[in-house]
């Protein structure tokens, strides 16, 4: 794709990244309405008696899956982090990275964790 050209390369980029955020952003729309609160409750007797390694499938209630769920999921949610480190080994193509890498980083961790957050948010809540 750098053959055609960088700015061609740029523009491709960008189209890219605005459908992605475009269905994102379609997701969370549309799963507001057809969302529900009582998902986030789960009553005693939607428990199923099965164990796995964070112990019982959870007690209901809204924190139905205790510490060892919220470290469970904690620890999986660190995954989708990874590659945040690649911006700064940009460093080198932009014109003056002293202020630009700074502040994509802290942007990118922003919008990603808003999205993120906003996504797990209304899947849950369908």
């Amino acid at each position: 794709l750098l053959i055609i050209g960088i700015k061609e390369s740029a523009i491709l980029n960008d189209i890219l990244t605005f459908t992605n955020l475009a269905v994102i952003s379609t997701v969370i729309i549309v799963g507001l309405t057809k969302s529900h609160g009582h998902n986030w409750n789960i009553s005693p007797n939607e428990v199923h008696n099965l164990t796995n390694s964070t112990g019982l499938i959870g007690s209901g209630g809204f924190f139905p899956f205790g510490i060892e769920g919220t470290l469970a999921g904690a620890a999986t949610c660190f995954y989708a982090f990874v590659g945040f480190d690649l911006v700064a080994t940009t460093g080198e193509e932009c014109k003056n990275p002293q202020r630009a890498i700074p502040i994509s980083i802290c942007l990118t961790l922003i919008v990603c964790s808003i999205l993120y957050c906003a996504i797990s948010s209304v899947v849950t809540l369908m």
